[in-house]
């Protein structure tokens, strides 16, 4: 998913295929994998999409001419979410987020590069009030040093180490120059390179 760009930015065409001459990885991407041709935001601010993706839901008052209502304090939500739902089922998930202030934790503060807006996982009550829960939201970019030297070393060591993670989710800084979110579905045996299911 691709925060503030629309399908036109990516693919400059209505895909498939996906052809963008200003973004060939990203729709070299897309053309691997899937594209949702017919994704629209939930609304036009960025908290929602976040805590909706999550939650599946906007609160009911929500909307373009009430969008104060679409910003609740963190941890407000009392609503079942995905990690609800994948831990019911055994299945494992992690968030990395650029830039939050902590390693592992929940950062419910705004600062630099990093907007806590756009982490979905602060709305949920059950996840921001579970220090064990919020201790799977990491800093996806620790300081480079000699276990780190690419951006995003925490989600690319837990891939090519085999610590995957069956959900992944990235919040890029808004730093990137393309604001966006990756969520990325990796089951166990593929992050082995044993399969190629997404």
């Amino acid at each position: 998913m691709m925060e503030n760009q629309g399908i036109w930015d990516i693919c400059r065409q209505n895909p498939p295929p996906c052809a963008g001459t200003n973004t060939p990885y990203m729709s070299s991407f897309a053309n691997a994998n899937g594209i949702a041709q017919r994704y629209q935001s939930l609304i036009t601010s960025s908290y929602p999409n976040y805590y909706g993706i999550l939650g599946a839901f906007l609160p009911s008052n929500c909307s373009k001419s009430n969008s104060a209502a679409c910003y609740p304090p963190v941890g407000s939500f009392t609503d079942p979410n995905l990690v609800d739902r994948f831990e019911s089922v055994g299945l494992t998930w992690k968030g990395y987020m650029e830039n939050q202030t902590p390693m592992a934790g929940c950062d419910p503060f705004s600062h630099n590069a990093y907007e806590h807006e756009h982490n979905g996982f602060l709305a949920f009550q059950d996840i921001y009030n579970n220090a064990a829960r919020c201790n799977k939201i990491v800093r996806a970019n620790p300081a480079l040093n000699s276990t780190c030297t690419v951006n995003d070393c925490a989600l690319i060591n837990d891939l090519n180490y085999g610590s995957a993670p069956n959900f992944m989710w990235l919040t890029l800084s808004t730093a990137e120059a393309v604001v966006q979110t990756a969520v990325l579905l990796a089951e166990a045996p593929r992050a082995k390179g044993q399969g190629t299911n997404t």
